[in-house]
Formats: structure tokens, C-alpha cells, sequence
């Protein structure tokens, strides 16, 4: 990891010195709970300053201006319920009412910036702005408290107790469910952006996008810990009505979380616009031949009736449910209406044996799957097809993904050289890294869903 530059640490001496002008600010408005209300004002002026910080970058993507938007909306609105006290907004009359509007837009927002961290042209499209009609029917019906005087405003709030009721009124109660709509929907993104890698790529970085899902949670946390406290206070549930004004810390902390890494590894937060993982042959022409090509030399081939009994039993086998005994640990997730999804591909059932005749055989011979950096489109290549038809044969026929079918070679590698009293010296990481393997998570879990051991338990086994 890049050491931080000393920029990084004079931002940080910046922010100390805002902060503390913030609170001296902010000071008469603070009750008993000015620690708190010190760390929510501490954390919106370092937020920005972040955002000042990311918007002097010359490239300004989609993903960027959507982080920017969301840590400093909610912070915002962290200072908003940090400081709900008749002082503060009898004071600030203009800014009551506004966090009524703000959590609408949370949910979008994380949503948006899923989406477009996954997708692989990250532009914005007219029609995501739909996603926040719910923030603009709120502000056309709030329109007419926004616009009356601070006078106006005032005398209302003067019995701060009693207009604080319309704080739990439908609005407010509409924002749980939705918000947690999109956190779902952000879910289910990441996940079918995980199944995408895993039919196009045999070594899956889960770092790359380990730390969104756990922002995701995060916020998915806060946001059940702000219900139980939205509906304690308006019922007035002992305990629960203690926590409302205290669960935006965590949202707070979440934001401190997202700005040290956007810093120490602006690569996480990819906000060059490039996708997470992106195959470099994408785009390439040359890798997309519309047909299988069967070469005059078949020395890499399997005579061809010893491959269709091959295909037969994987075939029986996939129907069984069970797994192909050579592509151990198959995985369970693929589709299972192949002939459906596969119909319109133009992938005959000859042409899909010998392409899988040819697959299984080049796996033997040359042993792709030790390159750490292999890919469906490098693999497709060299078997001079397309992904689409490689990817079909994969799924279809072997009932597994890209990423289980290469690791299982790889695991099987391993194996082998476990086995290997001359190799005992070796770590069985250093191994697994020889085997094609690119990282530790990786290796020990396809190690244990291929062996149903772990590496080490593997080993000892043997031993016995």
C-alpha cells in the first residue's frame, strides 16, 4: 500500500483546525450532549474537505460526484439531528424541516453509486433521476413552510415540543422502508456483479469490492438502529427513544471510514471510471470469431468418441445434481434452464462438444489456469472462439462457473504437490501461488469447496 502523501497529512491539520473553529461556532447551541454534538460538527467540516479535496481532481466521474454528494448530505443531515434543540433552530429557523427532505435521497445515492462502481460504462443516464421523485414530491409539499419568513418560522417553533410531533408524521416513516428498498437493491447489484466475475474471471479480488458491502451493512445497520429509535421516541419506548439523536455517529465514523480509504486507496473507490475489474481484451475485436474454429491439427484433441461419452456422463450428472467427479466442487449457482438461456446463441450441440472436447484437453496439456491472470476472453482466445459460446459450454454442460471450473484445476494442482514428499518444505501458500492461485482468500476457500478440507487439515491427512 502507497505510504500517504504529506499532503495527506497537512489536510489532516486543516481539518483539526476547522473542526475546532466549528465548535466554537456551534458552542451555545450544545447541551449535555456536546461531545457528541462537537464529533458530528468535526466530522461534517472534515467531510468538506474531502469533498473540496476529491473535486480539485481533474477527472470528475459520475462515481466521484455521488460519493461527494452522499458523505456531504449525510453529514448534513448528521448535524441536523445532532442539533435538534428549540436554540439551535429558533436560531436557524430556515434549516428545520430540511432532514424531512434529506434521507429520500440516501438510498439513490447508495444505489447510483453501486451501480455505476459495477457497470461497465459509468455514465450518467437521465432516467436515474427518477430515483429521486420521492425527494422532489417532498419538496414541492414543504415548499410552503420553506418559503415563509424566519419570523414566521419562528413563531411556530417556539413551541418546539409541540410542532416536534410532525417530526414522526408519514414523511419521515415513508424514508425507512424506502431507503432500505435501495441498500436491498445495492445488495443484489453487488451480487450479480460478483456472478459476472465469477463466469469471466478465475482469480475474483474480493477486496476490490469487500468494502462497499460492508458500507452497505453499515448503513443497512444504521438505518434498523434509526428506526428503533424513530418509532421508540414517537411511542415513547424506554431506552429506545435514548438512541434517535446518537445513531448518526456511526454515520459519522462510516464517513471518516470512506475518506481514510478514498486517501490511503483511492484505486477502491475507482474514481478514475474504470471499472472494477475490466478484462483488457474487452474490447477487442479479436477475441469475439462468431464461431468455433476447429483446427486441421487435432493433436490438442480428444478422439472424438471418447469425448462424447466424456460429455454424456457430465451431462447425466449435471441432470442429477451432482457434480462432474474431474470439475470437483462444481458450483450450484449457475443456471438451471441452460437450454433456455443458451437457445439464441447459435451454439449447435456439435459444435458445443467439440468445443468442449477441446477445452478439457487444452486444460490437461497447457495448463492455463497457472496463469494468475486468467480470464474467460484469454481462455477464448486461445481456443479461438467467443466468451458467449465458452462461457455456454462452462455452464451448460459442466454446470459450473469460470471461476470454479479453472480453481478446480488449480486445487487438484495443489493437491498434487502436497502429495509430493520432495515438496513438503514448501508453504502450502507458496504452492497454492505456483498452482495459479493470486491471493490467500481465494485459495482457502475454493480449496474447501472442492476438498471439503481446509489446506491445512488437507495436509495433515496426508501425514496419517
Amino acid at each position: 500500500m502507497a505510504r500517504p502523501k504529506p499532503a495527506f497529512f497537512v489536510s489532516i491539520l486543516l481539518r483539526i483546525k476547522c473542526s475546532i473553529f466549528a465548535a466554537q461556532l456551534f458552542m451555545p447551541y450544545m447541551n449535555t450532549g456536546a461531545l457528541f454534538q462537537y464529533f458530528v460538527v468535526a466530522g461534517l467540516i472534515n467531510t468538506s474537505m474531502f469533498a473540496f479535496l476529491l473535486l480539485t481532481k481533474r477527472k470528475h466521474t459520475v462515481v466521484a460526484v455521488l460519493l461527494i454528494i452522499f458523505m456531504l448530505l449525510a453529514s448534513f443531515q448528521a448535524l441536523l439531528n445532532a442539533f435538534d434543540t428549540r436554540s439551535f433552530f429558533m436560531t436557524y429557523p430556515h434549516l428545520s424541516r430540511i432532514s424531512w427532505v434529506l434521507p429520500t435521497m440516501f438510498g439513490p445515492l447508495i444505489y447510483l453509486f453501486t451501480y455505476y462502481l459495477t457497470s461497465r460504462q459509468p455514465r450518467f443516464r437521465n432516467r436515474d433521476l427518477l430515483n429521486f421523485i420521492p425527494f422532489a414530491v417532498y419538496f414541492v409539499l414543504l415548499l410552503p413552510w420553506f418559503v415563509q419568513s424566519a419570523d414566521d418560522k419562528r413563531a411556530l417553533l417556539d413551541d418546539f415540543e409541540a410542532l416536534s410531533v410532525f417530526d414522526f408524521g408519514w414523511m419521515n416513516q415513508f424514508s425507512i422502508p424506502w431507503t432500505l428498498a435501495y441498500l436491498l437493491l445495492s445488495l443484489r447489484q453487488l451480487q450479480r456483479y460478483r456472478r459476472e466475475l465469477a463466469d469471466t474471471h478465475s482469480e475474483i479480488s474480493l477486496y476490490q469490492f469487500q468494502w462497499l458491502r460492508q458500507f452497505i451493512y453499515i448503513v443497512l445497520t444504521i438505518l434498523i438502529i434509526s428506526a428503533l429509535g424513530f418509532y421508540g421516541r414517537k411511542w415513547n419506548i424506554p431506552l429506545l427513544t435514548d438512541i434517535y439523536h446518537y445513531n448518526y455517529a456511526i454515520i459519522v465514523l462510516a464517513l471518516y471510514w470512506m475518506a481514510y480509504k478514498s486517501i490511503t486507496q483511492p484505486a477502491l473507490f475507482n474514481l478514475e471510471g474504470k471499472r472494477f475489474t475490466t478484462p483488457a481484451v474487452l474490447n477487442s475485436a479479436a477475441v469475439e470469431p462468431t464461431s468455433v474454429v476447429v483446427p486441421a491439427d487435432s493433436e490438442l484433441m480428444m478422439p472424438v468418441a471418447e469425448m462424447l461419452q466424456i460429455t454424456a456422463v457430465m451431462n447425466n450428472q449435471h441432470t442429477a445434481g451432482t457434480h462432474n467427479p474431474g470439475i470437483e466442487g462444481a458450483s450450484d449457482t449457475t443456471e438451471p434452464d441452460g437450454g433456455r438461456k443458451y437457445a439464441k446463441s447459435g451454439l449447435d450441440a456439435a459444435a458445443t462438444e467439440i468445443l468442449l472436447a477441446r477445452l478439457l484437453t487444452f486444460m490437461e496439456e497447457a495448463q492455463p489456469y497457472l496463469e494468475p491472470e486468467l480470464t474467460i476472453y484469454t481462455l477464448a482466445t486461445e481456443l479461438e472462439s467467443n466468451r458467449h459460446h465458452l462461457s455456454q459450454v462452462i455452464n451448460a454442460q459442466l454446470g459450473t462457473s469460470f471461476f470454479d471450473f479453472i480453481n478446480s484445476y488449480r486445487v487438484k494442482a495443489v493437491q498434487a504437490k502436497l502429495a509430493d514428499p520432495a515438496l513438503r518444505k514448501l508453504s502450502i501458500l507458496g504452492i497454492a501461488y505456483d498452482c495459479g492461485f493470486n491471493s490467500k482468500a481465494t485459495f482457502n476457500t475454493s480449496f474447501k469447496k472442492h476438498t471439503g478440507m481446509t489446506p491445512s487439515a488437507y495436509l495433515k491427512s496426508l501425514s496419517q
